[in-house]
């Protein structure tokens, strides 16, 4: 559950690695965000709620746009074979440095990816604007 359909989004497209970078936690960058006044442990929580609670409705629209035959065969369409999700094998015993760098490293993932299926889909559905949108505010993320 969670972000399983966001993952699915993502086996969609090609990746291509580019810089991921963690949000300001205080200063010109972050007025009055509420993401930006807290520590990065919950600044990282809060953006894992967030993709939580919007990943469902992104991955409909996005396979909409799409059309056939992505909108209908998806289970056939999203086979997880050879997909190389960064490995996030930390838990509650782990040193807090191990859990922020494997957490850094599945963001910098999502980020890139998400980079990518914005790039791609501003060339294959330039008039999908609602898409569009919110693919760009998720990245911003």
């Amino acid at each position: 559950t969670g972000v399983v359909p966001f993952v699915a989004l993502l086996l969609l497209q090609q990746r291509r690695p580019v810089a991921g970078r963690a949000l300001l936690v205080t200063g010109p960058g972050c007025p009055g965000h509420s993401l930006c006044r807290s520590n990065v442990q919950e600044q990282t929580r809060r953006q894992v709620a967030l993709l939580n609670a919007t990943a469902q409705d992104l991955f409909s629209l996005y396979l909409k746009c799409q059309g056939e035959p992505f909108s209908s065969d998806t289970d056939r369409l999203c086979n997880p074979s050879g997909i190389f999700f960064p490995a996030f094998r930390v838990n509650r015993t782990s040193e807090r440095k191990e859990v922020m760098v494997a957490m850094y490293k599945l963001f910098a993932f999502l980020n890139a990816s998400l980079g990518n299926i914005t790039r791609d889909q501003e060339e294959l559905n330039p008039t999908a604007k609602e898409l569009l949108d919110r693919l760009h505010n998720t990245t911003k993320t």
